[in-house]
């Protein structure tokens, strides 16, 4: 029977294939190509059809297939490579492609070789002696290590995670660098040397406004802003805006030679001192020290 005397050879095509590594890690859930052999040829002359069947342990995790799909077909855990198919569209390679069933659990799994038989007109010819050399079913002894991979909600969470954190950090350092949000008074300290105030001073530096009324009840209308000017080196920096909205109360500002009846707003500078009446005929005496911002 010479159809079989060309079958007779797929061990020797098998022995062809070079060792796998000692183990696959994988972490997704797509095929990788495990093992490529030449197709046996078959002479068209020859009546009969013919087939080899791959027949792998069953397994709950493992999922092997054959590539091209057109010259396989699938049943359970037996690969049958058509060889009639193969032969009549010229597809010389065949090989087999395993991936990790979606759901399993992080492990080791072993592959195990495949018990290989030949078929003639859907009869199984057990003269066949076909087994694999040493070198080719250590591709198949391999074991695989296998990682859940992340899911893409999962990644999408980590990266909007990270995304949000940069963006609070960004934030909080424009923010400290004031770029963005209220502004702050950089420094200075008001002193109030009247015993009616709750405390003898307050330092400015890291508040956004200051209300005199919170330390004079009489003192309405009257609040400290922070404000970007140029000094008198011509260089930006950060002063205290006094604003006043309350007409009724009489407020001068003397500094060394310098005296000033308020009217309305003013920059406040170092050793300004203010005397402030109020309606009830009552003098208050408060200071502004900031010695970055002397006035000249």
């Amino acid at each position: 029977m010479n159809y079989m005397k060309r079958i007779l050879f797929i061990p020797v095509v098998l022995l062809f294939v070079g060792c796998g590594e000692e183990a696959l890690e994988i972490s997704h859930n797509n095929p990788i190509k495990l093992y490529e052999f030449d197709v046996p040829s078959i002479s068209s002359a020859e009546g009969g059809e013919y087939e080899i069947n791959f027949e792998f342990p069953k397994s709950e995790a493992l999922i092997i297939t054959g590539q091209p799909e057109n010259i396989w077909s699938i049943k359970d855990n037996i690969l049958t490579l058509d060889l009639d198919f193969a032969r009549d569209n010229s597809i010389e390679k065949a090989q087999f492609h395993i991936k990790i069933r979606e759901g399993s659990e992080e492990d080791e799994y072993a592959i195990v070789t495949p018990k290989i038989t030949a078929k003639i007109d859907d009869k199984i010819y057990n003269k066949l002696d076909i087994r694999l050399g040493p070198g080719n079913k250590a591709v198949f002894e391999q074991k695989i290590v296998y990682s859940v991979p992340m899911s893409p909600l999962m990644l999408w969470v980590i990266i909007i995670g990270i995304l949000l954190l940069l963006a609070a950090i960004t934030y909080l350092l424009l923010r400290k660098m004031e770029v963005i949000g209220p502004k702050t008074f950089k420094m200075g300290r008001l002193s109030f040397l009247s015993d009616v105030a709750p405390v003898p001073s307050v330092e400015l530096a890291k508040l956004e406004n200051l209300s005199l009324q919170k330390y004079y009840s009489d003192l309405e209308g009257i609040i400290l802003v922070p404000m970007d000017r140029l000094n008198s080196k011509r260089r930006k920096m950060r002063m205290a805006n006094m604003k006043i909205s309350n007409s009724d109360l009489k407020i001068k500002i003397s500094n060394g030679t310098h005296n000033e009846i308020l009217f309305g707003n003013t920059i406040l500078y170092h050793m300004d001192r203010l005397e402030i009446e109020t309606v009830n005929k009552e003098k208050i005496v408060i200071e502004y020290t900031n010695s970055k911002n002397p006035r000249i």
